[in-house]
């Protein structure tokens, strides 16, 4: 019983982090005004479950546009091609 147990665990954690090391899709986002004299750009690898990464780079890149940033928002994939 616990030999299964365990079994089944370390089938659901392979599982797991195989589904959260693949490669997310390009996304690519732009904050404020294009022709502000300070840019920023931010890269984040997107998270497929909860995407928490996404929402930190969004919030820290608004705030940015608060003290008139101009800000690039892209995923690891969308980075790669630019």
């Amino acid at each position: 019983m616990i030999l299964q147990l365990i079994a089944a665990v370390v089938v659901l954690w392979i599982l797991f982090t195989i589904t959260v090391q693949l490669v997310g899709k390009g996304k690519l986002n732009h904050i404020g005004d294009a022709n502000a004299e300070k840019k920023a750009l931010v890269i984040y690898d997107p998270d497929p479950l909860y995407n928490l990464d996404e929402q930190v780079c969004e919030s820290f890149a608004n705030g940015l546009c608060e003290k008139g940033w101009a800000v690039r928002i892209y995923t690891v994939e969308a980075a790669r091609i630019m």
